[in-house]
Formats: C-alpha cells, structure tokens, sequence
C-alpha cells in the first residue's frame, strides 16, 4: 500500500542519489529540491498502483537515470524536457502515455509502456537500447504518433508495419539507417528478401500512408493528404521496379540502395516486371493494373477468398494491393444476371448452372517474358 505521509530527506539538494525508494511507494513525490539528483529509482518489478505523480523532475537538470517500471498510477506524460542530461528512462508497465524528452542529448537506453501512444525522440544519437512492452504481443497497438530524427536503434520498420493504420497523429522520420539486405544465394533466401523489402516499403506507399504528414515544426496536419516526410536510407537486398519508381516520387530524400560506392553512386539490384491489366467485361475499360515478376504469379481475381485478410496490413492475403473493384462486372440484362467466374480458360462467365462465352480480356503470353 502506498505511504501517503510526507517523507523528508535532510540535505536533499546535496544528494545525487537517494537510493531504491520503490518500496515506500510514495503517492506523490516532489523532487524540486534534488537539483543534483543523478539517479531516481521510484518503479520497480512488483507493481506499484500508489506513485501517481512526481513534482519538480525539471529542477532535476543533472538527472540521468529515472525509473518508473510498473508504476500503474502513474498517468499520462513523463516531462523531462528539462532533463538534458538523461540517458536511462524505464517506463515499462507504467500508465505513461508519452515520455516528453528535449529535443538532442544522450539517451543510451529507453523502455517504453504497452499504453504509449506517442513515440518522439530527436537527435539522440547515443540511443542503444529501445524496449517497448508488448506482453499482451499488441504490436505497438496504441501508439498514434511516431516522430523519430536523427536517433538510431529504433524499430520504425515494426512500428509501421505491424500499426500504420493506427499512426493517425502521424509519421515523421528524418536521417532514418535502416538496414533490410540478406546476404541471400538461394532461391528461397532471395525470395525472402524481396518480401522483406517489399512489406515495408509497399506500407509506405500505400493509401494507408497518405494523410499522416508531420510538418518540421513537429505539428501533425490534419486533412493532408501527403505522405509522411522520410529521410535517410534503406540497405536491402533488391527492389521492384515500379515499388523503386513509387518510393523515388512519393520520398524523394529517402535512398534505397543495394550498394553505394566511395563516390556516392547507387546500385540497386532491380527485379523487371510484367504489367499485367485487368479489363472489364467490354474489353475496354480498364479496371486494375498489377506488376507481376513472370506468368507464375498472376493472381485470378476469381480465386479471392474474400475473408483471406492480413490482420496487420488489411489486405487479402493473395495481392500485392488489394483493389476494390477488380472484379468485371456485368450489367443484368432482361434474361440474365451475371456473376463472374474467371479470366483464364477461355473467358467464361458462369450463371444458372450454364458457362457462356463472355468478353473479357485475357493476359495474352505476350505479358510475360
């Protein structure tokens, strides 16, 4: 239970440690005096439901470790935007919502709650270790806004691609180093590495990208519809070409490269693909164009099982991007209603329990390499 009693300490602002006081779970702490305080140890493993609040952390300005772990009263934002001088913050199990830090410092180590909602740290170059507490393996669930510059060791690539949907307070990521390459021989290893590249990539460009813009002021623009502001660079393995021509439009400061030599000059290693279109029961209107690496990969839109959908990415499962009318579609007319059955074998249309010759275009060998 917690001690609702005022503890006081002699010669505070002379201490810079004041020991392990998880055990006293003091209700509200105030700090104000500790101006060389260098350590605070206030969480611990066993749960304290009692600290819910900590005055005068800002007076703290020689403050480099705070622990808060399993403080679950405590709420909120941890402010320590006054603390220059931090390096270890362990948050994990608390009720935190957003870790406040000043822009640019040494932060060696930084642990995070399952409630955190915002994700920012800027110009922490010294970042070595980030946890975030997923014990309930919610996959970053909860967190809305993610704003990373110049900070490395931060998992972008699992935030984005396990929760761009929920990122709604948006994505800024400035002087990002992410490395995606596989030193892959095999068939499969290549293949693997291509899907690696591809989940996170695609995400980026996808329309559940668009809108989440984060001006360099740190302000989310609401009703936007650019894609975040990305910087920096992606190390992978190879790329496809119209995925390389979609990241080269929509993040132009964003370099993916395969190697880039003493000169500066990028090499990519570039997988051709095959435009492949999908028409309309006239023949002439175009409804969908997919880029497929060869014939063993078209996709009949017939063969959808339409609640075949990733959890995380929202899209059936057997397409690169899901469209929402793929499908030919045939007005009724005064004899028939019309369900389609499938591109390949001829163009038929299945109705009634009879196969008709219907018009849609086939990819023709012409496609395909």
């Amino acid at each position: 239970m917690g001690n609702t009693d005022t503890i006081h300490i002699g010669g505070a602002s002379a201490l810079t440690d004041i020991g392990d006081i998880s055990k006293f779970e003091p209700y509200n702490l105030d700090v104000s005096g500790g101006i060389n305080l260098k350590s605070l140890v206030v969480g611990s493993n066993v749960v304290n439901a009692s600290t819910n609040k900590i005055d005068g952390l800002g007076s703290c300005a020689l403050l480099e470790t705070l622990n808060v772990r399993n403080c679950t009263g405590f709420n909120g934002t941890l402010n320590l935007s006054g603390n220059g001088l931090i390096k270890n913050v362990y948050a994990s199990g608390s009720g935190i919502t957003n870790i406040e830090l000043r822009e640019g410092g040494n932060l060696t180590n930084i642990e995070y709650g399952a409630l955190t909602t915002t994700i920012k740290i800027i110009n922490h170059s010294t970042l070595q270790s980030f946890v975030y507490e997923d014990s309930n393996n919610n996959h970053y669930a909860n967190v809305s806004k993610l704003h990373i510059e110049n900070t490395p060791n931060v998992p972008v690539v699992d935030i984005i691609n396990y929760n761009i949907a929920n990122l709604t307070g948006g994505i800024r990521l400035v002087g990002i180093d992410i490395d995606l390459f596989e030193d892959a021989s095999t068939e499969e290893e290549i293949e693997a590495a291509l899907e690696k590249t591809t989940t996170f990539l695609n995400t980026l460009v996808s329309e559940l990208a668009r809108g989440k813009y984060i001006n360099s002021a740190g302000v989310f623009i609401t009703n936007s519809t650019n894609y975040p502001h990305i910087t920096g660079k992606v190390h992978i393995t190879s790329i496809r070409a119209s995925l390389l021509a979609k990241i080269n439009e929509y993040y132009p400061n964003l370099i993916v490269y395969n190697t880039i030599d003493s000169n500066g000059v990028i090499a990519n290693n570039v997988i051709t693909e095959y435009e492949i279109k999908y028409y309309d029961y006239d023949g002439v209107t175009l409804l969908y164009t997919d880029y497929r690496t060869g014939r063993e990969h078209f996709i009949d839109p017939a063969s959808f099982d339409p609640l075949d959908i990733d959890p995380i990415t929202g899209k059936n499962r057997l397409w690169s991007i899901c469209p929402p009318d793929g499908i030919p579609k045939k007005p009724e007319d005064e004899q028939y209603k019309y369900t389609f059955g499938s591109y390949e074998d001829g163009n038929y249309i299945r109705y009634s329990g009879w196969v008709k010759q219907y018009t849609t275009t086939n990819p023709t060998a012409d496609d395909y390499p």
